[in-house]
């Protein structure tokens, strides 16, 4: 009765199995796979809305390109972003930390581990669930996929090195989720400067920073206008789209390099919008182009030229007197 019941309960737990087996990993061969020595994932980018308690599943394609066989790691980190002006990186992969909008405990890869032949693509399934009580907005997460070291790339034969060093790449698969409800959109420009406020020479370094205080990521882009002292434009430069996530702000540097000599008193006129209405931020800052070392360098010359120019006027006006006079002499 013993071994009757057991084998019931395995029975019973394969068929309970069987439909998941169905959805596991699929691993197959890429035809006429290139070599270069290096591994792809796609889509590396999910923006999805989604409502509070719901589930979603999305299938992740793995290319090994190495010429050998390689394994690979599965990971959640949290995503977050500096809240302060603040120049350098600005997304930031948390790992085991805890991000203030993080929904890396939302995320739930099928696998942990994955090992492939080369010219091999491996699907596995993601499966995103938001909580129940989660409030409106945008949430942010990245699923990595590193490379494992083999263990031949650990092995080092310098016996000055007590340990191994092990060199890692890694792929981000960005998850933007939106949760439905009251949405509020407030950005604005909360610092535009340069990074003195006149110049010997160019170029010009220009810092602006975008604030997002609303509860879910924006995209700005927009212009920078360059007018000298007559109000007149001399130059416009295009500012690429980019994201600003929810709670944080994000600063960039703009070099401006004139396309012809400048001098003197400009004006700088940032405008930025983004995707969700037509309005316009903008703020302005004005700096100086003094060039004092062609400044100098002309007083220089034109001082030295006068100084010629005054030396051969009186020597010529002492030879033209010495020649009257030695010329009366001889009449």
């Amino acid at each position: 009765m013993g071994n009757k019941r057991l084998w019931r309960v395995l029975l019973t737990l394969f068929v309970v199995a069987m439909p998941s087996i169905s959805l596991a990993m699929k691993d197959e061969a890429v035809e006429n796979a290139p070599v270069y020595n290096r591994y792809d994932v796609g889509p590396t980018q999910y923006r999805l809305t989604m409502d509070a308690g719901q589930t979603q599943t999305y299938e992740i394609k793995l290319y090994n390109y190495y010429n050998q066989s390689e394994s690979f790691g599965i990971g959640v980190e949290d995503v977050d972003a500096p809240t302060e002006v603040t120049v350098g990186s600005y997304a930031q992969y948390l790992g085991s930390g805890v991000a203030r909008y993080g929904a890396k405990d939302w995320i739930k890869p099928e696998v942990e581990t994955i090992t492939l032949e080369n010219g091999h693509v491996a699907f596995f399934t993601v499966k995103v669930t938001t909580p129940a009580d989660a409030e409106p907005g945008d949430y942010y997460a990245a699923m990595m996929i590193r490379r494992i070291p083999q263990a031949a790339e650990s092995e080092t034969t310098d016996k000055s090195y007590s340990g191994s060093v092990n060199i890692e790449s890694r792929v981000a698969v960005m998850f933007y989720i939106q949760i439905n409800g009251d949405i509020k959109i407030s950005t604005d420009i909360c610092e535009f400067k340069t990074s003195q406020s006149w110049y010997g020479k160019a170029p010009i370094d220009m810092l602006y920073a975008v604030k997002n205080d609303g509860n879910i990521s924006v995209e700005t882009e927009g212009t920078i206008t360059i007018k000298n002292l007559i109000n007149r434009t001399t130059d416009t430069i295009d500012i690429a789209k980019q994201k600003v996530l929810r709670g944080t702000t994000r600063t960039n540097t703009i070099n401006w390099q004139p396309k012809h000599f400048a001098m003197g008193r400009y004006t700088a006129t940032l405008e930025l919008n983004h995707e969700y209405d037509n309005s316009t931020m903008q703020k302005e800052i004005v700096f100086w182009i003094i060039p004092w070392r062609e400044i100098v360098l002309t007083v220089v010359i034109v001082v030295a030229l006068i100084i010629v120019i005054y030396y051969i006027r009186r020597r010529f006006i002492i030879d033209i007197k010495i020649n009257r006079i030695f010329g009366q002499k001889k009449k």
